[in-house]
């Protein structure tokens, strides 16, 4: 009956952490969406520390999308005119996501 217990225990710790970076997950693709709508509307400064913020982040459900950040950053990077930024941000994607091409 204790062994029983400790089972329920645990899968309700997965259950509760399964939710918690599904939630991560929304809420990192929901502040994507807003970073790219900065970069179209040609607000490149809120958008490249938006990107900055959004490649730190270390969570494994974001994968797919991650890169896409640090691309979208380097490309902010560049329509500022920081092409060592940019380059050193190209250079940690690649660092990060060697198969992404």
């Amino acid at each position: 009956m204790k062994q029983l217990g400790i089972l329920i225990f645990f899968l309700y710790l997965f259950s509760i952490n399964l939710t918690q970076a599904q939630r991560n997950a929304q809420e990192y693709e929901t502040q994507y969406l807003k970073a790219l709508l900065l970069y179209q509307n040609n607000e490149f400064d809120k958008a490249k520390l938006a990107f900055a913020h959004l490649s730190d982040t270390k969570l494994q459900t974001v994968a797919e999308i991650q890169p896409y950040a640090y691309y979208f950053n380097a490309l902010c990077s560049i329509k500022l005119g920081k092409w060592l930024d940019a380059k050193l941000i190209i250079q940690n994607r690649h660092a990060a996501y060697r198969d992404w091409e």
